[in-house]
C-alpha cells in the first residue's frame, strides 16, 4: 500500500530502523564535563537514591514539575493504548474486507493475525512497564523509562509493528490481484489509516510544547537556557528529515530529550 502522511501528498518514511540520528550536543565540552551524564547510565537504586536526595528541594522550588511531566507520561499512555487499539481494529477490518473478495490465504491471514496478536502483547506490556515506572520514579525522571535495559517490550512493539506492514507490502509486490484489491480499498481506508499514523505526531509535539513552556520561563540570558535551546532547535531539525521515524523517535532520543528536560528543571542548581 501507498501511505501517505495526512492531508499531504508527501509519502512516509519506509518503517525501518533508521540510522542513529547523530547530536552535537555530546561533542560540546561543558556537557561532557557535565556531572548529569552519569546518570544515563546508572543502575536502577543508583538513581533511586538520587531521587530520593533531592525530591524535597526540586518540589519547594519546583512545584509545577511533577504536575507537568505526571500530565505528559499519563497522556502517553493514553495515546499509545488508544493507537494501538486502533491500528489493531483497521488491520483486523482490512483483513476481513479481503477475505470477503477472497484473496487472501488462509496461511497468510493466520500469520497476519498471530503478528498482530504479538503486537498488541507487547504494547500491553509496554503500556503495564511505562505504569509502573510511573509510580516507582518521580514523574520528572519518566523519560529513562525509554531506555533499552528497561523497555525491551518497546523495542519489540515497535519492530511487530514493522513486520505486519511488511507483510502487507510483500504481498502487494507478488500478487497482483491481492495489489489491485489492495488499491480498491485503499481509496476507502486511506483516510482512517492517515489519522493512525498522525498519532505520533501528535504526541511528539506535545512534547515539544512541554519543552517550550519550561524555556519560555527561563532567563534567556541563564546557562540553562544558552544550553538547552540550541539542542532544543536541533531536535526541531533532525524531526524534518527524510528519515525521522516518529514511532521510534522517543526511544531514539531518549539521551537528548532526557538532558534538555534535566537542563529546564533546574537539576544542574543542586
Amino acid at each position: 500500500m501507498k501511505i501517505q502522511h495526512f492531508g499531504s501528498s508527501k509519502k512516509l518514511p519506509k518503517l525501518n530502523i533508521p540510522r542513529r540520528l547523530t547530536i552535537s550536543f555530546f561533542k560540546q565540552k561543558s556537557i561532557k564535563q557535565s556531572k548529569l551524564l552519569p546518570l544515563y547510565f546508572a543502575q536502577d537504586n543508583d538513581i533511586a537514591i538520587f531521587e530520593h536526595n533531592k525530591n524535597s528541594r526540586i518540589q519547594e522550588k519546583y512545584p509545577n514539575v511533577d504536575t507537568l511531566n505526571t500530565e505528559f507520561v499519563f497522556h502517553l499512555i493514553k495515546d499509545e493504548t488508544n493507537f494501538i487499539k486502533l491500528l489493531k481494529k483497521f488491520i483486523e477490518d482490512f483483513i476481513e474486507k479481503l477475505e470477503s473478495k477472497e484473496v487472501i490465504s488462509k496461511n497468510i491471514q493466520s500469520l497476519l493475525f498471530e503478528n498482530i496478536k504479538e503486537l498488541y502483547e507487547n504494547q500491553t506490556k509496554f503500556i503495564q512497564k511505562l505504569h509502573l515506572e510511573a509510580k516507582k520514579r518521580l514523574p520528572n525522571m519518566i523519560y529513562l523509562c525509554f531506555q533499552d535495559f528497561n523497555f525491551i517490550p518497546f523495542k519489540r512493539y515497535i519492530q511487530k509493528f514493522e513486520v505486519i506492514l511488511y507483510l502487507f507490502e510483500d504481498l502487494c509486490k507478488t500478487d497482483e490481484h491481492f495489489s489491485q484489491i489492495c488499491k480498491d480499498l485503499e481509496k476507502e481506508m486511506r483516510e482512517k489509516l492517515n489519522l493512525l499514523l498522525f498519532c505520533p505526531f501528535q504526541r511528539i509535539d506535545q512534547y515539544y510544547l512541554t519543552i517550550y513552556k519550561f524555556l519560555s520561563n527561563l532567563d534567556p540570558k541563564s546557562d540553562i537556557y544558552s544550553i538547552s535551546y540550541p539542542i532544543f532547535q536541533e531536535i526541531l531539525e533532525i524531526s524534518e528529515e527524510p528519515n525521522f521515524h516518529p514511532y521510534l523517535y522517543l526511544f531514539e532520543h531518549q539521551n537528548e530529550l532526557g538532558y534538555i528536560q534535566h537542563q529546564i528543571e533546574g537539576f544542574e542548581r543542586f
